[in-house]
């Protein structure tokens, strides 16, 4: 029974005509082998020496069907497709190919094919040249899983979109049908999924979840109609049959005869439904459903046809059953879609005449319930009116007795429209009741979206409505405006209130971020400087010079302590100060951020003032009152001067900083004849002026990473610090002081001409930089910009008897390479008492200090 489909058609083993190519070591091509499964062996040297005439060609070997294959040259293995025990899948149709120019060095090919069915123990063809690389694979395996995947997105669209919009059963049928079709597409070549199956059971389950998926195919066709249920009943005994043999077989040829079993009756039952369907639509004519239906069944039929015309041996050419399946079931899918769609159409038919019928009484229900205030507008002998149809919610939310008794002006003055706004409505109302659409594209910009009324309430408490203005067209025309108004006060509030937590959580991170002792120095001194600050600004003759180096000095420290709003706040006072503009607002919103940082630290850190405070180890301070190591409490005093600078929040904070300027930086600090060590208290004085020193070597002097790698200077840039007896040197590598524009700078500083300035000595011009205002930048940032930072510094070094020089280097063009020497008496002294090994430098990456 299982030979009987192809013998009756004369279906060879091999081709009809025979190869002059190849020969055969048996008398027949198949015959079993000592393992059990059929073995055909072949030899060739006449395809060797074709290809060696022609090394562009290729070999195009036929497939076996659930086969394998192996080909030597001279008696050594090149290509192997599949497993010849059959204990490992490589694909249920794969076949390959052999370059030519892969076998110049041999004389003889050897093939030998492999089957463990007798049914499928044949050839379609003899292996032979071809001028391209053939396209087998593609339709034996890349299509089949390309398909397998469109078929499962199917499965999930399935349970996504239908269920619960047609019955479960044709939702669960159809979802099942694409899920089996899916199966049986993947496993058809399970070596894609790295999976190790034996070909049996690969045989069973793919063949099986073929026919399984084709049984809730045609339970879901009978469902929707396409086949009757006398065609179902014939199809599902017969497909059963198969199934039985398919699970039960214990051979290839018994699980193929279960394969073979349901196919004429699958393509009969098909085909009857098919000519059913054209029949129908050639009478009764051709909607969007049967032809969605029609495609899916002559889909189903003729490549189902096709390809079983191949399997058997009766033609030759691409298999497209995977193309035919996938093709079926999404226009399947189309149809069934077009169903729910008339379904809901025919369903808001039917609730159209309820719908009309209630229309009136469920508007005014509407208008005595919805939470929102509605009414509309109308001109009447050119007066403006307010419609007699209205909103209960908004007498309520406006609390009037009646909408009635107001006139369209005292509403507008209830909802807070001031005068000027109240006239631009009018006319903007005038303009377009009783005109053409048009109108109101032309003037809705007019109507207000927001207004804020504070006449409502006996407490100061204001009211924010929202607004919106809807023309209403009868015959192409505005006969009326629609006004709704909602009382959106709580939700301001609740924003508001949502903002300020938002702002307090940011305030109190950056708090915690920050060292709890160097937090509360840095209040203190703020504090005074604030006070300092609203002192200045109540003087008629206020100097503006020392506003600014207190101001420029504060937004440093902030900065570095990553306080943003307290930035943020200082330099808007800063830019107030510069352009001569009214300084009292930014001055009230400055000191009001700063009580609300001041208030948070108090919370999170206890009102423990630092100042005049050591704050020691327990263990560090016992050691110390017993006298063993009285060391261990020194650090706590005074720090060696090369941690002392590497721990300033200007020089750990130096990678931050140099990133909102878009450029890199690192920091070398020499201890030069030290070791030297600085006491503590002295660090916030030292910062004041590291912060702008930092900034100023960032923002002026170090190019950005593309600018150095121009000039053949590494990406980052290198600030340097040597350390002395009483004074320290910084400078950077950035391309130096540009002493023609000071030169400009000074001469727009001064209002004169710049020749006067040419016959200066560098030195001269150099030391220019430290004059109030003058400035290089074009560009005002937040790091530097102003001309008050070096100013800052030399007045903070003088007042403690310091003083701060520039010291020039190589010139080259504009640009001169210089350093700064920092003098300050007592404050950078040489520790005889340390022992420590130290090493004399540090290298500091970005916000990080390592050890160099």
């Amino acid at each position: 029974m299982l030979f009987l489909t192809t013998s009756i058609f004369g279906v060879k083993v091999i081709p009809d005509s025979p190869s002059d190519q190849w020969k055969m070591s048996r008398s027949e091509v198949f015959q079993l082998n000592g393992d059990g499964w059929y073995e055909a062996q072949m030899t060739s040297s006449a395809i060797v020496d074709a290809c060696k005439s022609d090394k562009a060609a290729f070999i195009d070997f036929p497939a076996v069907v659930h086969g394998a294959h192996v080909v030597k040259l001279d008696g050594r293995e090149i290509q192997r497709l599949g497993d010849p025990s059959f204990k490992k899948v490589h694909s249920l149709f794969g076949t390959f190919s052999i370059a030519c120019a892969d076998l110049t060095q041999g004389q003889e090919l050897e093939w030998t094919a492999y089957s463990y069915t007798k049914y499928f123990a044949r050839i379609s063809y003899w292996p032979h040249l071809v001028k391209s690389l053939p396209m087998h694979n593609f339709f034996y395996e890349t299509l089949n899983i390309i398909c397998g995947g469109g078929l499962l997105i199917v499965f999930i669209m399935c349970v996504l979109v239908f269920l619960g919009k047609m019955s479960r059963d044709l939702t669960v049928s159809f979802a099942l049908a694409s899920l089996s079709f899916s199966i049986y597409l993947f496993f058809s070549s399970p070596y894609l999924f790295g999976l190790s199956l034996d070909m049996l059971f690969t045989h069973k389950l793919t063949d099986g979840a073929l026919w399984l998926g084709s049984g809730f195919l045609f339970y879901a066709f009978e469902k929707t109609g396409i086949i009757g249920r006398k065609n179902l009943i014939f199809y599902l005994a017969c497909l059963l049959v198969g199934l039985f043999f398919i699970v039960a077989g214990k051979s290839g040829d018994a699980v193929q005869f279960g394969t073979n079993f349901p196919m004429l009756p699958y393509i009969i039952t098909m085909s009857i439904a098919l000519a059913a369907l054209l029949r129908k639509s050639i009478h009764q004519g051709f909607d969007r459903s049967s032809t969605m239906k029609i495609i899916s069944l002559t889909l189903f039929v003729l490549l189902t046809i096709s390809d079983l015309l191949i399997i058997e041996g009766l033609m030759t050419g691409p298999m497209l059953g995977s193309v035919a399946i996938l093709g079926g079931i999404v226009f399947f899918a189309l149809y069934l879609v077009e169903g729910i769609k008339a379904v809901y159409a025919e369903r808001d038919v039917l609730n159209l005449k309820a719908e009309v019928y209630e229309k009136s009484a469920e508007i005014q229900n509407m208008l005595e319930s919805i939470p929102v205030g509605i009414l509309s507008i109308e001109s009447r002998n050119g007066k403006l009116i307010i419609g007699e149809d209205f909103s209960k919610f908004l007498v309520e939310s406006l609390s009037i007795r009646s909408v009635k008794e107001l006139s369209f002006d005292a509403l507008l003055d209830r909802i807070g429209i001031t005068a000027d706004n109240r006239e631009m409505i009018t006319n903007a109302l005038h303009s377009c009741i009783h005109e053409s659409e048009i109108s109101w594209e032309l003037n809705s910009a007019h109507f207000p979206a927001t207004s804020t009324s504070s006449s409502l309430t006996t407490d100061e408490n204001e009211h924010y409505y929202r607004m919106t203005w809807s023309p209403l067209l009868v015959e192409g025309k505005i006969d009326k405006i629609l006004v709704t108004i909602s009382d959106e006060t709580l939700l301001q509030a609740a924003k508001k209130s949502a903002i300020k937590s938002e702002g307090k959580l940011q305030i109190i991170g950056e708090l915690i971020a920050c060292d709890w002792r160097k937090i509360g120095i840095f209040f203190q001194n703020f504090s005074r400087n604030i006070e300092d600050l609203q002192k200045l600004v109540k003087v008629p003759d206020m100097d503006q010079r020392r506003i600014k180096l207190v101001a420029h000095t504060l937004k440093g420290e902030t900065r570095t302590l990553r306080l943003t709003g307290l930035t943020e706040r200082i330099h808007n006072f800063e830019d107030a100060v510069v352009m001569g503009l009214n300084i009292e607002r930014p001055m009230k919103e400055l000191i009001k951020t700063f009580n609300i940082y001041e208030t948070q630290r108090s919370e999170i850190f206890g009102r423990t003032e630092a100042q005049g405070k050591i704050f020691v180890d327990e263990d560090d301070l016992r050691a110390a009152i017993n006298g063993e190591r009285t060391d261990r409490i020194q650090h706590y005093i005074n720090k060696s001067a090369i941690n002392f600078f590497a721990d300033l929040p200007s020089i750990r904070m130096l990678g931050i900083s140099a990133k909102s300027l878009e450029k890199l930086a690192l920091i070398t600090i020499n201890d030069k004849q030290g070791p030297h060590f600085v006491d503590i208290k002295d660090s916030t004085f030292f910062e004041s002026i590291m912060v702008h020193l930092v900034g100023n070597a960032i923002d002026h002097g170090i190019e950005s990473p593309e600018e150095r790698s121009v000039m053949g200077k590494k990406p980052s840039g290198l600030i340097t610090i040597d350390v002395y007896d009483n004074s320290f040197v910084f400078r950077d590598d950035g391309r130096g002081l540009d002493l023609e524009m000071i030169r400009e700078k000074m001469a727009e500083l001064h209002k004169t001409d710049v020749k006067k300035f040419e016959n200066f000595a560098d030195e001269t011009d150099a030391d220019a930089i430290f004059l109030p205002g003058l400035t290089t930048k074009d560009e005002v940032s937040v790091v530097s910009g102003r001309g008050i930072g070096m100013d800052a510094i030399r007045t903070m070094l003088e007042r403690r008897g310091g003083t701060i020089a520039v010291k020039l280097g190589e010139r080259k063009g504009r640009f001169a390479s210089f350093e700064l020497v920092i003098s300050i008496p007592g404050m950078i002294r040489t520790d005889l008492r340390s022992r420590s090994n130290l090493n004399a430098t540090w290298t500091i990456e970005p916000a990080t200090p390592t050890r160099a």
